[in-house]
């Protein structure tokens, strides 16, 4: 079973939960880590723990140094988030020393200057202690083309991959090891869990993923008494639901406001037909009813006008009276 692992690191709690999965597992069958490139900080723990370790590549080179981290907090968080790191600091020392072959004080250099090991130091600090087979080299380097593929390699593959087959067809399943969610490991015999399975495990209810389902145990005596699948859990009301809903009403709004403004628009085109017809008759109507315009009639003012003319003449007869008057 080889382990192929090119990593920067990461977290270290992480890192020992599938360093210590990795060392269960080499229990049980023959595995061997394949390391590839940069294989560094927590992800060295992970490569080391396996028993024989190779190189996959000559790119590959080991980097060790002290764990590091950050937090916010009062002085007292601080003060116990920096313990815990001197102890995660404590447990990778005690880990490579026995790993490197290096005494404690070589070891607290390398890891206080962040050292990177390659090339015949690897070997020298025990870090690659096994060469794969030269068939696996073959199979790994036309994989990764790394040299031109021929019919000669493909019938290579072929015999290997056949032989793989075989192997697993010939294999039988003595045993089933599972990790639950709750860390404990229940062992049962055949494939899969069945109930009425001997189950070397304390008593009470278990919890874990197997077949891509989750399902929920309970031992009792050492019995698998009860195995229940469990359905995944579907939130009524999540985020994801909601956004749903809301673009669902909005696609729904738009839709009524496009629908309102094109009912709009129609009617609007229908009043202004209507009215440009009504006022097209109109102006025919018209035509047709309208009268002949009659000539125009003009009035001429008389040359004398008589009430003036007598008015005149009673003036005229008023100032002969005066003037008779004066000569008696």
């Amino acid at each position: 079973f080889l382990v192929h692992i090119s990593s920067p690191g990461g977290s270290a709690p992480e890192a020992d939960q599938i360093a210590n999965y990795l060392q269960r597992l080499q229990s049980q069958v023959e595995v061997i880590a394949v390391g590839e490139g940069l294989v560094a900080s927590a992800a060295s723990k992970i490569f080391l723990t396996i028993d024989r370790r190779a190189k996959g590549n000559e790119s590959f080179r080991l980097m060790i140094h002290n764990p590091w981290g950050g937090v916010e907090g009062d002085a007292d968080y601080i003060e116990k988030y920096a313990d815990e790191v001197r102890q995660i600091e404590k447990e990778y020392e005690k880990f490579y020393e026995d790993r490197l072959q290096l005494d404690a004080d070589t070891l607290s250099d390398l890891m206080a200057n962040e050292t990177y090991i390659d090339g015949e130091k690897l070997s020298t600090f025990n870090i690659i202690n096994h060469t794969l087979q030269e068939e696996s080299q073959q199979i790994y380097a036309i994989l990764k083309n790394e040299k031109p593929m021929t019919n000669e390699d493909r019938n290579f593959l072929q015999s290997a991959f056949d032989e793989i087959k075989s192997f697993f067809k010939k294999a039988e399943i003595t045993a089933l090891t599972i990790m639950t969610n709750e860390g404990a490991e229940l062992t049962f015999p055949g494939e899969m869990p069945v109930e009425g399975d001997s189950v070397a495990a304390p008593d009470g209810t278990y919890t874990f993923n197997f077949a891509e389902k989750s399902w929920t145990a309970r031992v009792e005596g050492n019995t698998l008494v009860e195995l229940t699948e469990v359905e995944p859990e579907v939130p009524e009301n999540s985020e994801m639901d909601a956004l749903r809903a809301e673009n669902e009403q909005l696609k729904q709004q738009l839709e009524s406001v496009q629908a309102s403004h094109n009912e709009d628009v129609e009617n609007m085109k229908t009043e202004v037909l209507a009215l440009k017809q009504y006022v097209e008759t109109h102006k025919e109507i018209q035509s047709k009813e309208q009268p002949e315009a009659k000539p125009e009639q003009k009035f001429e003012e008389p040359a004398v006008d008589p009430i003036k003319e007598r008015l005149q003449q009673a003036r005229e007869k008023v100032n002969a009276l005066k003037t008779t008057k004066k000569l008696k």
